[in-house]
């Protein structure tokens, strides 16, 4: 019995001796002359996508005239909202805010109610709005944030808005 595994590993050994052994290079080329030969390697990179959205925390009205959206308003709020990084060509980063936002009067337990204008200098930034020289900028690229309202009566007034911002397709 000793003898048949023994007889069968030498088998096998010689057998696998026998196979060319494989690897993931890009192949073997035998040479038997002195002339010059070439190969071809195929070169990848993964490079990972990456952006940074900067939002105000907050904005506050100053008594100063501003037109939004066609309209004039006699109060006006302004910010900046950046956005900075690394995209695809094919994707862009958009950042998205209403048209309108409402801010209630603190002092009279909310019963007073008025409506902002707002509008976005800029709204979607594709990847050569990032990139300068073939380089991704490190400063933000900036989009100004406008808002206008009437306020009638005195007050402390707050609302929230929300900024919305995401990739999609860069047609």
């Amino acid at each position: 019995m000793k003898n048949r595994i023994l007889s069968l590993v030498v088998a096998l050994a010689l057998v696998l001796s026998l196979v060319p052994a494989t690897s993931a290079s890009a192949g073997v080329t035998e040479v038997t002359d002195a002339a010059e030969h070439t190969s071809t390697i195929t070169v990848t990179a993964t490079v990972g996508s990456a952006y940074y959205v900067e939002v105000p925390a907050t904005l506050a009205f100053t008594q100063e005239a501003v037109t939004v959206n066609a309209t004039d308003y006699t109060y006006k709020a302004e910010g900046t909202i950046g956005v900075k990084g690394n995209i695809p060509s094919n994707q862009r980063v958009y950042v998205n805010i209403p048209s309108t936002m409402t801010l209630r009067d603190l002092d009279g337990a909310g019963s007073v109610e008025v409506t902002a204008a707002l509008s976005l200098s800029k709204d979607k930034w594709t990847q050569s709005d990032l990139i300068d020289g073939g380089v991704v900028k490190t400063t933000y690229t900036e989009s100004t944030l406008t808002a206008g309202a009437d306020f009638v009566s005195a007050g402390s007034y707050s609302g929230d808005l929300t900024v919305a911002f995401g990739l999609e397709a860069n047609p």
